[in-house]
């Protein structure tokens, strides 16, 4: 069985919500071990490219997203990041038989004579009710629907295994059971329906995809490579992901089903993105970061592996692109400016923009659902936590008051409330709030580490 400190277990929850590095303390054994080998390949392909000073993030101590220290090989990817309805019962209308006489009021005997009751003649039909057919019988109660729900890791039985939840806490159910490391972020399909996830349970690193209830659990690749980073088509008929199968990491994608796997980028350099490929909101380009000019940049292809372009060059290392909501601009990650801040970009490469200026670590770029702002991590306070900002970088502030580890929060489809991952009560737990920061309450108790979450998107 593999264990993890607090540090690892944290490093997996921000990493996989989004964090830019992967964390490399002294404690750092557990998954990084299961993939040493690789780990051992990629550290000579990229030894020549230098690494950043270390950092300071909610992970700890750990180095700067340079692929000569952080490499898909080194085992996890690095990077990612309800309403209820009712159904209220309709009245069903009493019919009064008018065979039988209205009742006459009871005169009660006192010293002051009571009204007397006004009879309604009989020879006056009160109305027919108008019966609803009993063939559709109507909800006798008001049934809150469920129309989104919470997938996480958590090790609590023993393993890491993928669990999923209600969005108040309730009906935790564990989906995998005796497996290792299932140690991806559980990617969610378009529908609510699936779920892909890595798993090493038949001895190597593999893409599986379950029902959400845990049925069907399906291995999808299957090869003695390392695949990984699972990431849906916006219409959830493909899933993109990384693979060194042919020798090198590259870019695959394949049908919902793990036929038809094919490769879209084919070069010497190191194609991927650690926590999957990104695909645009119209499913129609795929965003990347790759070394192979020399230097970490971002890059952008047509879903078929088409048109690959370029889009940064710059002499630092730009990498984590992220496609804002309407598919008009991409934020990433980057230390050109000596620094690992947060920039926006047009989806053409233009008008790049520092949005970040400090001189602690800005990682993480997440957009709010609706595109307005973005969300970021910080270590600027002196403890890791989340930010956010607007577009153009004005406005930054914290989400949360306090001095414990904070994730990088997700946003529920409707942008209603936000789930993240915190230790503040002694130990990584989920909680969720409202958008603007109130209602903060903790969904998960007990003395494992629940982390690595997503949203499902919003159920029929």
């Amino acid at each position: 069985m593999t264990t993890f400190s607090r540090k690892q277990f944290l490093y997996l929850t921000l990493v996989f919500l989004f964090l830019p590095m992967v964390a490399c303390g002294d404690r750092s054994q557990g998954i990084r071990e299961m993939t040493a080998e690789k780990l051992e390949d990629i550290a000579e392909k990229l030894a020549d490219e230098g690494s950043s000073p270390p950092v300071s993030t909610p992970l700890g101590t750990i180095p700067a997203d340079n692929p000569s220290v952080a490499s898909p090989a080194k085992g996890l990817p690095s990077e990612p990041t309800s309403p209820t309805y009712s159904a209220t019962s309709l009245p069903i209308a009493t019919v009064v038989p008018t065979s039988t006489p209205l009742p006459i009021a009871t005169v009660v005997p006192t010293s002051t004579p009571l009204p007397t009751a006004t009879v309604v003649p009989t020879s006056t039909l009160l109305p027919t009710a108008t019966v609803v057919p009993t063939s559709t019988p109507l909800p006798t109660a008001t049934i809150p629907i469920e129309r989104s729900r919470i997938a996480f890791m958590s090790n609590r039985d023993g393993t890491n295994e993928i669990y999923v939840m209600n969005t108040d806490g309730g009906g935790q159910t564990r989906l995998t059971e005796g497996f290792m490391n299932e140690t991806s972020e559980p990617s969610w399909s378009p529908n609510g329906e699936a779920i892909a996830f890595l798993s090493d349970r038949d001895g190597n690193y593999e893409i599986y995809v379950t029902n959400s209830d845990g049925s069907g659990q399906t291995r999808l690749t299957e090869d003695p490579a390392f695949d990984f980073g699972p990431r849906w088509s916006p219409d959830g008929t493909k899933i993109a992901f990384v693979s060194d199968r042919d020798g090198n990491y590259e870019i695959y994608v394949m049908n919902a089903d793990g036929s038809r796997q094919t490769r879209l980028t084919d070069d010497p350099g190191f194609d991927y993105a650690m926590a999957g490929p990104s695909w645009s909101p119209d499913g129609t380009k795929i965003a990347f970061r790759s070394d192979r000019d020399g230097n970490l940049e971002v890059y952008v292809m047509n879903a078929d592996g088409s048109s690959q372009t370029r889009l940064t060059d710059s002499p630092g290392l730009d990498f984590r692109p992220t496609w804002s909501p309407d598919g008009t601009a991409i934020a990433f990650e980057s230390n050109r400016d000596g620094n690992n801040e947060i920039y926006v970009m047009n989806v053409d490469g233009s008008e790049q923009t520092r949005l970040t200026d400090n001189s602690a670590l800005d990682s993480v770029p997440k957009w709010f659902h609706d595109g307005e702002a973005i969300a970021f991590a910080s270590d600027r306070e002196g403890f890791p936590t989340a930010y956010v900002m607007n577009l153009d970088g004005s406005g930054q502030v914290g989400l949360f008051d306090n001095p414990a580890s904070d994730s990088v929060p997700i946003w529920s489809p409707d942008g209603r409330k936000i789930a993240f991952v915190s230790d503040r009560d002694g130990n990584y737990e989920i909680y969720v709030m409202n958008a603007d920061g109130s209602g903060q309450t903790r969904l998960t108790y007990d003395p494992g580490f629940d982390y690595i979450l997503n949203w499902s998107p919003l159920l029929p």
